[in-house]
């Protein structure tokens, strides 16, 4: 049986990663995600563990096909992928299951992530800069519904960049003192 849930996007990959868990350990495993509609069907309780990555390339790029079966091969199953976000899982009872095996491969996650935040933030912000100028050029009130999606959507891109550098800067920071 599929079970459909509406749940905002997440702004940090790490709990949205941590809500799709919860989900599988009530038995409820993650099959698809579109926009904010997530896709799960019914299982086995905590039978598999999941994990959420920015491919460095499309999953069907030559690195990008050739990274989803190099996991394949570990036991690491390909659930679902959107542009560049791929959805692993792996069997629970095959032990732990982290896609970085370093603190440098962490930051080039996170890094991947910011820079795709800073591009859809700078679009974001050219179309409030745009429905201002016809505004202005008009004389006309701007598209208040538009104005406020992008707001909205501007303040979220903006709290998400924030999080992002600080969680490059803590690593960082955490692998300086380390070494």
């Amino acid at each position: 049986m599929l079970y459909k849930v509406c749940k905002f996007i997440f702004a940090d990959v790490e709990k949205e990663e941590a809500w799709i868990n919860e989900m599988a350990e009530k038995g409820f495993n993650f099959m698809d995600n579109l926009f904010l509609r997530y896709t799960f069907s019914e299982g086995i309780p905590n039978e598999y563990t999941y994990r959420i990555e920015m491919m460095e390339h499309k999953p069907n790029h030559p690195l990008g096909h050739q990274y989803i079966q190099f996991l394949k091969e570990t036991g690491i199953e390909c659930v679902t992928t959107s542009g560049r976000w791929a959805y692993f899982r792996k069997k629970t009872a095959d032990g732990p299951f982290d896609l970085y095996s370093d603190s440098d491969a962490r930051i080039k996650h996170y890094k991947r992530i910011l820079s795709y935040t800073l591009v859809l933030l700078l679009l974001n912000l050219v179309i409030l800069c745009i429905n201002i100028m016809i505004a202005i050029l008009k004389g006309l009130p701007s598209n208040v519904s538009i104005a406020i999606s992008v707001s909205v959507f501007t303040v979220i891109l903006i709290k998400t960049v924030l999080h992002y550098k600080k969680k490059i800067k803590e690593i960082m920071q955490d692998k300086n003192i380390h070494e």
